[in-house]
């Protein structure tokens, strides 16, 4: 920001408090002994005097505040200096107040030792006056401790969603190297016993492929298309495990628009292969289905007697990746027979 911006900035805020001085130093001098009661079966000069001084110790107290305020505020803020700040802000104000009534208090009766107000309460006034005046200056100031902490909040908001989208970018290249890493050692596989159908493999793969990384500069993706996508992934595991695999899809029609994070549901289907037991004998059975704004992945549980330590990196990466666009969270259920994760889809 340039200096001349800067310069105009200033000048402005000089420019208000100006003006907010001019109109709220006689209006609140003024209507304080009135509100009070101060000018009750007073002459006409002692009414004039009262409010001269009311108007003058209004005045005195209001720019104290100010040059107080305006010094404290040039400190460093922060959340926990925030509240101790105001309270030493406060006690010092609250000082000088009681010492600008006190001299005044006393300047006045030296003066006009024979005037009736000073009988009738006049320090009591005062003393409201610059009590009154106090709070309002307080306000005042709250009001400027209000824009900050919404220039502050609105920052760190601003932060958060940067923060966030560079945690989704590492989530999402930690996720493609493991797709890649699985699908090629299915291929190994593959080549070692079939190598025509190898060759559709690779068709199917790159297919499969081509998706990610159509996908990878996205945060969410429409249920029909990440559902086709699994299809053509769930072919290529069906190479490999045959009738031992059976994944089936019931998604509802109108659900169909809805959105989730790209390669959830190859994450979950994975997992499912990853840590269970296949064959004709055991099949696995997976069921995808959509309901209640939600999309479940389940399967019979039949884990593998010998598995590498199960570090839970997929459902921890899908978690983190709706913590990033999404107040919803998964849901994970796991019983001796089933495991369920439920998914929130989103509009």
């Amino acid at each position: 920001m340039s200096a001349f911006s800067l310069s105009i900035k200033k000048n402005n805020r000089t420019l208000r408090n100006f003006w907010l001085s001019l109109i709220g130093i006689p209006i609140i001098g003024i209507s304080l002994p009135l509100v009070f009661g101060g000018l009750r079966d007073l002459s006409s000069d002692e009414i004039l005097y009262v409010l001269f001084f009311s108007i003058i110790t209004t005045a005195t107290i209001w720019e104290v505040n100010n040059l107080i305020v305006s010094y404290f505020s040039k400190q460093d803020l922060t959340a926990n200096s925030l509240g101790t700040r105001f309270l030493r802000q406060l006690f010092v104000c609250g000082l000088f107040a009681i010492g600008i009534v006190t001299f005044f208090y006393y300047l006045s009766r030296y003066l006009f030792p024979n005037y009736s107000a000073l009988d009738k309460g006049l320090d009591n006034l005062i003393l409201t006056a610059a009590t009154l005046t106090l709070l309002i200056n307080a306000a005042y100031q709250g009001l400027f401790y209000l824009r900050r902490w919404r220039f502050s909040f609105m920052r760190t908001e601003v932060l958060k969603r940067a923060t966030l989208r560079a945690q989704y970018e590492i989530l999402k290249h930690q996720v493609n190297p493991y797709f890649l890493f699985s699908s090629l050692n299915a291929l190994k596989n593959l080549v070692k016993t079939n190598k025509d159908e190898a060759v559709n493999y690779v068709q199917e793969l790159a297919a499969v492929y081509r998706y990610v990384l159509q996908t990878k500069d996205i945060k969410s993706i429409e249920l029909h298309k990440e559902a086709k996508f699994v299809d053509m992934y769930v072919y290529l595991l069906g190479v490999r495990y045959g009738n031992g695999l059976q994944v089936k899809f019931d998604l509802k029609k109108e659900d169909e628009k809805l959105k989730l994070p790209p390669l959830t549901l190859q994450i979950l289907v994975e997992n499912a292969v990853k840590y269970n037991e296949i064959s004709r004998e055991k099949p696995l059975f997976v069921n995808i289905t959509s309901e209640l704004g939600y999309i479940t992945v389940s399967n019979n549980l039949q884990l593998r007697k010998e598995v590498e330590e199960y570090t839970k990196i997929g459902l921890k990466n899908i978690q983190e990746k709706y913590s990033t666009i999404s107040k919803r969270n998964i849901e994970i259920t796991k019983t001796p027979t089933e495991f369920v994760v439920k998914v929130p889809l989103l509009n």
